[in-house]
């Protein structure tokens, strides 16, 4: 039945988030012990800053491991069952669909806690645009994947990428405008910039993963 299998999907989803929130904690203990934190909180790092370097981990984790699940039809038969129809064999397609995704989402988590991480260390300015146009080619590339997955995509997962897109986009747009709102009251701080893109990318990851079970990617 559709419903179940949405609520199935909703569960699934919820039971992720509570082992990425354990796997965070635990994360947040092991820095702790080993004084990253202390060296935050020496080096000033503001609140956006910390969790865009929690995204970035959870985006490289996932990347590697759609990656390992990519590398094989047993793999991905077993480890995916998010599928539309887990019964029907996988198709070549599907492995190259998934290994592009796995490349973006690696190269997002490569790409974010590099300009925080330098932002905090005392690097001569040659070494920052050196690093900014490293992570320009890294962008180009990241975009050639995306546009690969796009096109390759079937008429649902395009369905979802862009409902998710669709959904990011006017969360986004209330969420800033009631932050601008209290900022110009001189209530909350203003929106930095990297709190901007922070802030989207875990909206757009929320909505992502909402949007699939809505259209029965994840109700497996």
């Amino acid at each position: 039945m559709p419903n179940d299998s949405r609520k199935r999907g909703y569960i699934r989803l919820a039971t992720r988030f509570v082992i990425g929130m354990v796997g965070g904690f635990g994360l947040g203990y092991g820095a702790a012990r080993l004084g990253w934190i202390s060296l935050m909180k020496e080096q000033d790092w503001a609140l956006d800053e910390v969790v865009s370097m929690g995204l970035a981990l959870g985006l490289l984790l996932m990347g590697l491991f759609a990656l390992y699940a990519t590398s094989s039809t047993e793999r991905y038969a077993r480890l995916m069952p998010n599928r539309a129809e887990p019964d029907e064999p996988v198709e070549p397609a599907d492995l190259k669909g998934g290994t592009a995704q796995a490349i973006v989402l690696i190269l997002a988590g490569i790409m974010l806690p590099v300009p925080v991480i330098l932002a905090h260390m005392d690097v001569a300015v040659e070494l920052r645009w050196a690093a900014a146009a490293a992570i320009g080619v890294l962008l180009v590339v990241e975009s050639w994947f995306n546009w690969k997955v796009w096109r390759e995509a079937d008429e649902l997962s395009r369905a979802v990428i862009a409902g998710a897109g669709a959904a990011s986009f006017w969360a986004m747009q209330l969420l800033l405008f009631v932050w601008a709102m209290l900022a110009k009251l001189a209530l909350v701080p203003d929106l930095t910039s990297w709190g901007a893109i922070t802030l989207l990318l875990f909206v757009y990851l929320v909505a992502s993963g909402i949007v699939g079970v809505r259209r029965g990617l994840s109700a497996g």
